[in-house]
């Protein structure tokens, strides 16, 4: 072959060379990927989820993640990584940073410290705090007593970014305690108004029928089906009524309502005496799920025996229309309004039939939800505090703390998908909440 020939041969080569390269950047190869491991993951979730609310485990599973790992152990592969939160509705260890004294702390913690709610138990929590500084890992605060609160607005404004709230109970010693204190005026929503005399009773502000919307309802329907515990603390003979005891000696307590005790015996772990009139003895039985009225000066207050506990607790249940003996004792020239007058009023103190009117709890939600009440035990607590008093504190305080998701650390997670479920009970209460289910790869 003469050089000619071997010339042409590498010119063909090289224009070969040169079109494949061309083809490559004009026509680019396609590489398709699909995500079909991240579409089995999330219809994982979904499974794991309807599975659960199917066989009836999804409302404990929610709120105890001591019975909740155990089951996700078995159901999700070991290479994947798992997480839960709820939202929505009031958690069930909730902790309130207690801007008051020690008595008052452990009293608080005695009375409301645990309450059990449709099958779950909620453990109310208070720790001591003060204004300048609040308890940050804290859910609500709560301000018993008059403070100038003045110097801490923006403290307490910061404390409420994330969620948290405000119940304050307090009587105010004079207008200017009142119209000169920013957190009354701006985060409270109150001003001070010529007081009227002191009232005879005091009655909750009925919120509008089937409105979720008003402001009122959530606080007057967890005072009307949460559960108040009731301990028992004596040691007593079984009583014939009881039946069958199982011991010699059992627990009695008392329930105290409109500043009445009224003698609980718990038999058993399914039935209690109740002492109806408030004379000491034993009048009826009643089992759990039963419904009873106890009766003072002649009216009948109607409730419901939610739970009995291990022979120790009792449940009880508040059930409408109920009246407290009054408790707004504020000095007659210094009155708490809303600010402008609304329908924030949740309990009112009536006097002359309710011809005259004062607020007991005002409640406001602008800024977050934040709820004054008056002082009922301004001589000094315990007295004359009640189950019915620490029965409308739990509510301002389950009502007022946060229910936002809490933030998981998830560690070293690459990809994460979560899948969110509205359920709902109504075993002592509607409650409806969203729990998220979350599976991720580690890697």
């Amino acid at each position: 072959m003469n050089n000619k020939g071997v010339v042409a041969i590498i010119e063909l080569i090289i224009s070969l060379v040169a079109l494949f390269v061309a083809y490559g950047i004009l026509f680019p190869g396609f590489s398709y990927q699909n995500r079909w491991g991240d579409a089995s993951v999330i219809i994982k979730a979904r499974d794991i989820i309807l599975t659960t609310d199917r066989i009836g485990t999804l409302y404990n599973y929610s709120f105890n993640a001591t019975h909740l790992q155990p089951f996700l152990n078995n159901v999700v592969k070991q290479n994947l990584v798992s997480w839960t939160e709820t939202a929505g509705t009031f958690r069930s260890s909730i902790t309130v940073a207690c801007n008051c004294t020690v008595n008052e702390t452990a009293f608080l913690i005695y009375w409301i410290g645990k309450v059990h709610v449709n099958d779950r138990d909620v453990t109310i929590d208070f720790v001591p705090t003060t204004l300048d500084n609040i308890y940050p890992f804290s859910d609500a605060l709560l301000i018993v007593g008059y403070k100038n609160t003045n110097p801490y607005i923006q403290q307490i404004r910061d404390y409420m970014k994330s969620g948290n709230g405000v119940v304050e109970i307090v009587d105010f010693p004079t207008a200017a305690s009142v119209d000169s204190d920013r957190v009354q005026t701006e985060i409270f929503g109150i001003g001070s108004q010529v007081a009227v005399p002191v009232p005879t009773y005091d009655e909750f502000m009925i919120p509008a029928v089937g409105v979720t919307s008003d402001i009122k309802y959530t606080p007057y329907k967890y005072f009307y089906h949460l559960p108040v515990t009731m301990k028992g603390n004596a040691l007593t003979p079984c009583p014939a009524g009881c039946g069958n005891c199982p011991y010699p000696t059992i627990l009695r307590g008392d329930f105290t309502m409109r500043t009445r005790n009224y003698s609980i015996w718990i038999c058993n772990s399914t039935g209690v005496l109740i002492d109806t009139n408030g004379d000491g003895s034993a009048d009826n039985s009643y089992s759990a799920g039963n419904s009873f009225s106890l009766v003072d000066g002649g009216t009948p207050y109607n409730f419901k025996l939610n739970y009995v506990e291990s022979n120790t607790t009792i449940d009880i249940s508040f059930r409408p229309v109920f009246q407290f003996t009054n408790f707004i004792n504020s000095p007659q020239n210094v009155q708490p309004l809303p600010n402008p007058l609304s329908s924030r009023i949740l309990v009112r103190g009536c006097t002359a039939g309710c011809s005259q009117t004062k607020p007991g709890v005002i409640l406001n939600s602008s800024v977050g939800n934040v709820a004054w009440m008056a002082n009922f035990s301004s001589q000094g607590w315990p007295a004359p505090a009640g189950h019915d008093h620490m029965e409308l504190i739990a509510s301002l305080l389950l009502w007022a703390s946060n229910k936002n998701a809490q933030q998981v650390s998830l560690g070293n997670v690459k990809t994460g998908f979560l899948t969110s479920y509205i359920n709902a009970v109504n075993k002592d209460m509607y409650e409806a909440y969203k729990f998220n289910l979350g599976l991720g790869f580690p890697f």
